[in-house]
């Protein structure tokens, strides 16, 4: 008897195996629901879920286009919450705009700026620090990816780096202008936001660009800043100054990255940089400060390798944020076992404080967003430790931190809501932006994680025990906040003096009392029955404040 095996070439058994993978992955796809971001403990004001608008399956259900690393950001400005989602560069997409109510999180426009929502089928990348609020208007400078073809039928290339200008409506979101510089063989490969400035009315725009270099003559490579300058028309055009370069030796060069400007003083702005190289199978990095001037002299220039890898030598930072109020940097930093810390320096790169092995409650922090309180002391951190799903709020002062919020994850464990960007009201209520990590080893893939389904979410700062404005007029009237309430196991009491704590039953007898003698305490109620309670607090001079606790164990 024979047996016939049908003959199937490599490739196809590649492409058959690439459709049955496929297949898995769609199939085991649509039972996996998308994230609700349950949580519970510190109540939240609101929360709103951010979404590109593009072609989504029907049944809501996970799909490529959904699951998206997302770098996401927020300004505040006036009334309302101006909320950026970007996709990192993916090749058709570009960015989103949401402005939402700052207090109630309702939305009040979208602008999606995409090829599915351009007439151009362009795509338009933005940054948040490339926002500028001008009267009525807003304005976006960034970079537009267009989907091309240089000879009519042949092939079709995504090509980024054309330099684009775009005026929107604060009221509506709709265009005013845009206008993109858009010759394909003179781009502006704009590789870092700009430095703007207007003089007689016209605008003209400093960057950065990345330019790897060969010698020809010795053999020898070189990475190189060539500074840049977009005229009215946003023609790039180069700087032939030498003296303006930022040039390295490209020896071993691994990666780069340029972080900056930010502006220190009136035509100050300031620069990082880091070089990753690979000696051997050793990687070391280098960082280097420099400040320039709108018109891109450089000064203050200095390599701070030893600032900032003076715990570990293979330290590197992923964002560096300047604090006008306080005049330094904050530098979040990411050591070689994935722990996040921080690290301050002056405003001319000075070391103010090293918090690189940050540890709170002897554990470290996998993720990490941090903010000065407005117009009093303290740094408020939103973060989560390693090995852990929930998302804790801490308050710092000189070093000392104390626990004030936090949000019990109870969604899915397939997803991990990672805090992004933390910005404050005027009156210190958070909003923090999250995105949703799924873990893919549950699609039999290897155990990646992809970023998606954005969220931002606003926190009163009475729920933690935060001063506001309201607060520092009626402050002597209020002698504690507590928080969540209804609870089940503990909450979370916050009062800035000490005194007697006594908590009572319907009846009127004492079910608990403590001396209470921090600003930020947590209170243990898992013994408690489900039932109303009374919280009375009682102040070392005397006055006395009630409020009702529900206690709910269901």
């Amino acid at each position: 008897m024979h047996f016939f095996y049908p003959k199937i070439n490599f490739m196809k058994k590649i492409l058959l195996l690439f459709a049955f993978t496929s297949l898995k992955i769609i199939v085991i796809a649509q039972f996996i629901p998308p994230p609700n971001f349950d949580f519970s403990g510190t109540k939240l004001r609101w929360v709103h879920q951010a979404k590109n608008h593009r072609e989504l399956i029907k049944n809501g259900f996970i799909d490529n286009r959904e699951v998206l690393t997302t770098q996401t950001a927020q300004i505040i400005h006036q009334d309302y919450v101006y909320y950026l989602l970007d996709d990192l560069d993916r090749p058709i997409q570009g960015s989103t705009l949401l402005c939402l109510d700052l207090d109630k999180g309702n939305l009040r426009w979208q602008r999606d700026f995409n090829p599915i929502e351009d007439k151009q089928k362009y795509g338009y990348s933005y940054q948040q620090t490339q926002l500028n609020f001008i009267n009525d208007s807003i304005e976006l400078i960034g970079t537009t990816k267009i989907d091309t073809s240089f000879v009519v039928g042949g092939p079709k290339y995504v090509i980024g780096g054309f330099a684009n200008k775009r005026y929107i409506s604060k009221e509506y979101g709709s265009d005013i202008s845009n206008q993109t510089y858009n010759d394909p063989w003179k781009r502006s490969c704009l590789s870092t936001p700009v430095v703007s400035k207007i003089d007689n009315k016209e605008f003209s725009h400093f960057y950065y660009c990345n330019n790897d270099y060969t010698n020809f003559n010795t053999g020898e490579d070189f990475y190189n800043l060539i500074p840049y300058n977009l005229d009215y028309k946003l023609e790039p055009i180069q700087s032939n100054d030498t003296s303006k370069w930022i040039i390295f030796k490209d020896f071993n060069l691994q990666g780069k990255s340029t972080f900056g400007p930010y502006k220190i003083a009136e035509d100050v702005y300031a620069y990082f940089l880091t070089l990753e190289r690979l000696i051997g199978r050793v990687y070391s990095y280098e960082h280097f400060f420099w400040t320039i001037n709108s018109n891109g002299d450089i000064s203050n220039f200095s390599n701070i390798t030893a600032l900032i890898n003076s715990t570990h030598k293979s330290t590197i930072f992923y964002r560096v944020e300047y604090i006008s109020q306080n005049d330094y940097f904050r530098i979040f930093t990411n050591s070689p076992n994935h722990d996040r810390g921080l690290i301050y320096l002056t405003k001319n790169a000075e070391l103010i404080k090293n918090q690189e092995d940050l540890q709170i409650e002897n554990k470290y922090i996998s993720h990490l967003v941090s903010k000065e309180l407005n117009n009093q002391e303290g740094i408020i951190h939103v973060l989560r430790f390693q090995t852990e799903k929930d998302i804790h709020i801490y308050k710092e002062i000189n070093g000392n931190f104390s626990r004030i919020g936090h949000l019990k994850q109870n969604d899915s464990y397939i997803y991990d809501y990672i805090p992004q960007y933390l910005t404050l009201s005027e009156n210190n209520d958070p909003i923090i932006s999250l995105t949703t990590l799924l873990d893919t080893i549950i699609l039999n893939s290897p155990p990646l994680e992809y970023g998606g389904f954005n969220f931002i979410c606003k926190i009163d700062a009475k729920e933690l025990g935060l001063n506001t404005s309201i607060d520092e007029k009626n402050k002597t009237n209020i002698l504690f906040h507590f928080s969540p309430n209804p609870t089940s196991q503990s909450f979370y009491f916050h009062t800035p003096t000490h005194g007697q704590l006594e908590i009572l039953d319907p009846s009127g007898k004492i079910v608990l009392h403590d001396k209470i003698v921090q600003e930020h305490n947590n209170i243990d109620i898992s013994a408690f029955i489900s039932g109303i309670y009374f919280i009375k607090f009682i102040s070392f001079d005397g006055k006395i404040q009630v409020e009702k606790l529900i206690v709910n164990k269901l």
